[in-house]
């Protein structure tokens, strides 16, 4: 568990307590060490720009060597991080580590989460872990807003056991475990002792050398920004390349988990959303929606604050991990405006947490529930709903249970939805599809993972709210298997759209079975939002609050800053 240490000395007495006052950084100037300056990169704590937004860090690049910085002026550089000294240089930069050090690790298996923190209800699964002789320990991960004298809770209570020191064994004792007790583990990395380093950074335009232990701080002379040299993105992924790019706000150097450098852009939250909200929803969408989005991409931004990269030194990354983040240059002026719009705007559920108000792009005409799709706590504002467009104010009469009982009515006479409105015709084909997958290309993907030789059927076991397929059965020459997990059976068959799916058996030109049809519809797991639905909605006149009471039901919008 992270240790609060800034926090504890303000005598707040509260894990991850975010304040959301801002603090002169003359009043902080002299008061922290440089290792204090360090060990905040690994603290929840928030600073905030001249307009009261907070800054949110953001991994670019880690596992380097070396990285090059330029920018058009000339850069600042703060070798002690904010509150120190400030030495004014060229502009191009070449960092590197001198001396790191790796950080030590242990890797624990999550057996058990739970939203906010219940007392006995995490004593009972203590003892029942420690009574099947486990080493047991509770984490609190995530954040405590304070808000204009209002408390907004988004902890989660971990209860994890036999903790590993390398990453790989915890991994296969975490696969023992979910099979033993019938669970969906996860690991959760408990940082022992932070990584160390002299951060060196050379200005190649001078040849001034400047170095500090454990981080350094790059700042543009005037509004501008930095470019970060030769990233790598989209790691492992078909589109996996490196590229130039430039980030507004400040970046930092820092020592990573594993003793090499890592290149972190701390940006304004709302600098960051102006990236990223663009290439979620296109920004010629009506504004209602882009409002709609806006709030959305925010609550998904803070909501993963505290609970990932934990013994990381910056909050979040910029990759398909937390949130693909590609730096300046990606925005609109439209979706900027959305942004200004509802500036601090975020949704809280019902027990006053941080609603988790994830998103996909079309949901088919019905969203799916958050627990069928990820088995996690069921959450009230996360359930599924309907995006059928009512017909003079009144129910078309497609119930939830309807749509999963009759699905092949729902899939092939579908009825008028908002989401059908906002793709039209053109687009239609991310409403409705089909896809045939001959017995051979399924055999061949299908057959020896799952052992059960050459494919000759699937049938569907269980439905979720929308419809949308949750466990299937393959059969085969040799054997049958059950594969369960909504993104795991849409990988399985070759990446289909949804699985919002029925399916038959089709034949050759001669009459023999060839394969199997998928007739479906939609575009993503369709939990929470669906951006083409709530475009819809827009083009019919429905405000953005109304548009997030309705795909986030039990919530309500509050204004964090």
């Amino acid at each position: 568990m992270r240790v609060y240490r800034w926090w504890l000395l303000w005598g707040l007495g509260v894990v991850a307590l975010i304040v959301m006052t801002v603090l002169p950084a003359r009043a902080r100037a002299g008061v922290l060490t440089s290792d204090d300056q360090v060990q905040l990169l690994y603290t929840n704590r928030f600073e905030f720009d001249r307009r009261g937004i907070p800054f949110i860090r953001v991994m670019v690049a880690e596992g380097r060597r070396r990285a090059e910085l330029s920018c058009p002026s000339a850069m600042v550089v703060l070798p002690n991080g904010r509150s120190g000294a400030s030495i004014r240089g060229g502009r191009r930069w070449e960092v590197s580590v001198l001396r790191g050090k790796a950080a030590r690790i242990r890797y624990w298996t999550v057996m058990e989460t739970r939203v906010g923190m219940d007392p006995v209800w995490t004593a009972a699964r203590v003892k029942r872990y420690q009574a099947d002789g486990l080493k047991v320990r509770v984490f609190q991960v995530g954040s405590v807003f304070a808000v204009s004298g209002t408390m907004v809770d988004n902890r989660k209570t971990l209860v994890a056991v036999q903790p590993k020191r390398s990453y790989r064994s915890a991994q296969r004792t975490s696969s023992r475990l979910a099979r033993k007790y019938g669970v969906r583990t996860a690991l959760h990395a408990e940082l022992v002792s932070r990584s160390h380093g002299w951060i060196v950074a050379r200005d190649r335009d001078t040849g001034v050398v400047i170095r500090n232990e454990g981080m350094m701080w790059f700042s543009p002379v005037g509004p501008g920004t930095i470019t970060v040299h030769h990233i790598e993105y989209a790691k492992g992924y078909a589109w996996h390349g490196f590229a130039d790019r430039r980030y507004w706000g400040m970046v930092y150097a820092a020592v990573d988990r594993n003793g090499f450098l890592a290149v972190v852009n701390a940006v304004p939250a709302d600098r960051l959303l102006a990236g990223l909200v663009p290439a979620e929803m296109y920004a010629s969408a009506p504004m209602a929606a882009l409002r709609a989005q806006a709030v959305a991409a925010r609550g998904q931004l803070l909501v993963k604050i505290g609970m990932r990269h934990l013994a990381d030194p910056y909050l979040m990354c910029a990759s398909q991990h937390c949130q693909v983040y590609a730096g300046a240059g990606k925005e609109q002026a439209r979706s900027t405006r959305a942004i200004r719009d509802t500036r601090g705007l975020v949704l809280v559920d019902e027990h006053g947490h941080l609603a988790d108000t994830v998103f996909h792009a079309v949901c088919g005409g019905h969203t799916e529930s958050n627990s069928n799709v990820w088995r996690t706590v069921p959450r009230r504002h996360l359930e599924g709903v309907s995006d059928v467009i009512p017909v003079r104010g009144r129910s078309t009469g497609w119930a939830s249970h309807l749509v999963a009982t009759d699905l092949r009515t729902w899939v092939l006479h579908p009825p008028r939805t908002y989401c059908q409105e906002a793709l039209g015709k053109r687009r239609a084909g991310l409403f409705r599809w089909r896809v045939r997958k001959s017995f051979k290309s399924l055999s061949r993907t299908l057959g020896r993972r799952l052992a059960v030789g050459r494919v000759t059927g699937l049938s569907v076991l269980h439905r979720g709210r929308s419809g949308r397929a949750l466990a299937i059965l393959v059969k085969g020459t040799t054997g049958r298997a059950k594969v369960s997990g909504e993104l795991k059976i849409r990988q399985l068959l070759g990446n289909l759209k949804s699985t919002m799916f029925i399916v038959a058996p089709y034949n050759d030109a001669s009459g023999r079975p060839a394969g199997l049809l998928f007739i479906g519809g939609g575009w993503g797991h369709g939990v929470g939002m669906c951006q083409m639905g709530a475009i819809g909605r827009a083009m019919h006149g429905i405000a953005f609050r109304q548009i997030l009471g309705h795909y986030y039901p039990h919530t309500k919008l509050i204004r964090l800053y």
